[in-house]
Parts: C-alpha cells; sequence; structure tokens
C-alpha cells in the first residue's frame, strides 16, 4: 500500500527559504567573480572584460568595487552570525558613503579624487572612472536598504525591501538603455 506523502506550509516555506538562500548565495558569488574579474582587467590593462559589448562603455573600476560590496553583503547576509551581521552593514555603510561621495562629485561638478584610487583610466574620454549617476544611487539605495534592514522589526524590513525593489527597477531600466 502506498503511503501518502503530505507537506505542512512551514515545511513548503522552509523550502522557499533555502531556496532563496541559495539563489542569494550564487548570485552573490557570481557577482562577486564578474566585477573582481572587471577589477583585474582595469589592473593589467587588459580593455576586455571591462565592456560587456565590444565598443560600448567600460565598467568603471568604482563600480566593480561596488559589485564586489554588494556580492559580499548578499553572502553575509540572512546569516544567523551577529558578527557577519555587522559586517554586512558596515559593508553597507562603506558602500554608501562610496556611493554618496560620486554624487556630490556629480552634483557640484567637482573632483574628490576618488575616482582613481584604485587605478588610472585610460579608455574614458568624459569623465575617467567614475561611476554613472543611476549606479551610484543604486549602490547608495542598496547600502541604506542593508543599514535599515533589521530581521525583527517588520517595519524596517518593509522599508529596506522597498527601497531594493527601487533599485531592481532603476538596475532594469539603466541594463534596457545600455543595451538599446
Amino acid at each position: 500500500m502506498a503511503s501518502l506523502v503530505t507537506f505542512s506550509p512551514s515545511m513548503i516555506a522552509i523550502t522557499e527559504v533555502k531556496k532563496q538562500h541559495s539563489f542569494l548565495t550564487y548570485s552573490s558569488i557570481f557577482t562577486v567573480f564578474v566585477a573582481t574579474l572587471v577589477l583585474a582587467g582595469w589592473v593589467f590593462s587588459y580593455e576586455p572584460v571591462l565592456s560587456l559589448i565590444p565598443g560600448a562603455a567600460t565598467m568603471k573600476a568604482n563600480t566593480a568595487l561596488g559589485f564586489v560590496i554588494v556580492g559580499g553583503i548578499g553572502l553575509l547576509f540572512n546569516h544567523r552570525s551577529s558578527i557577519k551581521a555587522v559586517i554586512a552593514k558596515g559593508l553597507g555603510a562603506f558602500l554608501s558613503l562610496l556611493a554618496l561621495l560620486t554624487i556630490i562629485e556629480y552634483v557640484l561638478g567637482i573632483s574628490l579624487g576618488i575616482d582613481n584610487l584604485l587605478v588610472e583610466d585610460s579608455y574614458s574620454s568624459v569623465i575617467r572612472n567614475r561611476m554613472s549617476p543611476a549606479t551610484a544611487t543604486c549602490f547608495l539605495l542598496m547600502g541604506m536598504g542593508t543599514l535599515i534592514y533589521h530581521k525583527k522589526k517588520s517595519s524596517n524590513m518593509q522599508v529596506a525591501q522597498i527601497i531594493w525593489l527601487l533599485v531592481i527597477v532603476t538596475s532594469f531600466i539603466s541594463v534596457i538603455t545600455y543595451i538599446l
């Protein structure tokens, strides 16, 4: 006689959380890998890895650094370890600072020198090695969402999720614009 297997809602919820955690982990690893590849391209002056489309705009070194930080936050996120949460929040603060300084450079029309701290940009003709304003805005929002997020405070979780949704929408529009 065959037995009937049943799943409770809590079992299904646990399975979904595990899937989401796996997705976050793998996408974070991919993000860190690609961003590190781009940083290596800048360090070793290997232009083919700096752009998805040959001849198109390059990913700037500060942008790649920002994506390494975002990937690091993703890898540390949702762990039960309080030290990992503190490190994730520290990375969020650093990401927010990097983005805010870049936005200040754009708004005030000045250079604070942060664009060439990692490497010198010999490929760009307009503003050398500065991430785009849209990227800086998304990084600022990602960092702020990380700083606001708190598992035990549902209002903070909701605000962080709304902020991250704005990042997703903005990023989607930017990718479509880049491709077209």
